[in-house]
């Protein structure tokens, strides 16, 4: 009976830590990926540049021009936050799955009995003490 039982939780906390290392291979993928797109862009402005007539790029180095390339990066930027994000992507999994974060099914049930008595209670109230 013991050797079921560690069988069972030894292979949920393997399950669970692969998951989390999975996660933080995304966020790193999508660091890279983003790191590689802004230095990608100023190679190729100091390509063009060089093609020019005047050449400006010794004003700047190579980290200089990647921070004014990530700053015109404003616009591809993920806006996140908020109860109702938070709930959505635990319900589809990604807030596990991208974010690393995980939550206790007991606290998902006295989160979602918090918000239910929350809203109902003051219903039920109004209707029995008129």
């Amino acid at each position: 009976n013991s050797r079921f039982l560690e069988w069972y939780f030894l292979a949920a906390n393997v399950k669970y830590e692969a998951k989390l290392k999975r996660s933080a291979l995304f966020k790193v993928d999508c660091m890279l990926c983003n790191a590689h797109d802004v230095h990608r862009d100023v190679i190729r402005y100091k390509e063009q540049r060089r093609t020019s007539e005047f050449d400006d790029s010794s004003f700047l180095s190579n980290f200089g021009m990647a921070i004014n390339e990530y700053s015109k990066r404003e616009n591809m930027m993920t806006y996140c936050g908020g109860v109702n994000m938070a709930w959505r992507r635990m319900y589809n999994g990604t807030l596990f799955t991208e974010e690393g974060i995980w939550f206790s099914g007991r606290l998902v049930a006295g989160s979602a009995f918090q918000v239910i008595v929350i809203f109902a209670l003051p219903i039920v109230v109004s209707i029995l003490m008129p």
